[in-house]
C-alpha cells in the first residue's frame, strides 16, 4: 500500500504533538486524503478530452442540419426519358418542364443532375435525360 507523503506528514505532526510514538494512517484516512487530492486537480486530461470531443461532435451536427440539402423524393412513375436535341441545355430543358412539377427551373437543373448523375451542367446531343416530371398523357 502506498501512503502519500502529506498524510504520513500530516499523521507524524499530529502524533509528535501528543507526545506518543508515531502510527501509519489508516485505511479511512489514506481515503479521504485522496478524494481531498482529486477535488483540488480541477479539469484533468480526460475531461478536456471529453469537452473536445462532445464540442467537435455537437459543431458536426450544427453544421450538417445547417448546410443539409434539401432533397426531393421523387415517385415511380414520375420520370420521363427525353433524347437531348442539338442546342438544348439542362436551363432550357428545365424551364420547359418546371411548370408541371412544384419546383422552380434552378431546382429541377439540379434534380435532373442528381437523377442522371451529372458531374457539370454540361450535356451533349444524342444522349439521353431522365427528368422527373408527372406523367404525361
Amino acid at each position: 500500500m502506498i501512503i502519500s507523503g502529506q498524510a504520513l506528514n500530516r499523521n507524524y505532526e499530529q502524533n509528535r504533538k501528543s507526545n506518543s510514538h508515531f502510527t501509519y494512517p489508516t485505511r479511512l484516512e489514506l481515503k479521504k486524503e485522496h478524494i481531498h487530492n482529486r477535488k483540488q486537480r480541477g479539469i484533468t486530461r480526460l475531461h478536456a478530452i471529453v469537452f473536445i470531443i462532445l464540442l467537435s461532435t455537437l459543431s458536426f451536427l450544427t453544421g450538417s442540419l445547417v448546410f443539409a440539402e434539401k432533397n426531393t423524393v421523387i415517385a415511380s412513375g414520375e420520370l420521363l426519358e427525353i433524347t437531348i436535341q442539338p442546342g438544348d441545355t439542362l436551363w432550357t430543358i428545365a424551364s420547359e418542364y418546371h411548370s408541371q412539377t412544384d419546383l422552380t427551373t434552378q431546382e429541377l437543373v439540379q434534380e435532373i443532375q442528381e437523377i442522371n448523375q451529372l458531374e457539370s451542367p454540361l450535356i451533349y446531343a444524342g444522349n439521353n435525360l431522365i427528368i422527373p416530371v408527372p406523367n404525361i398523357e
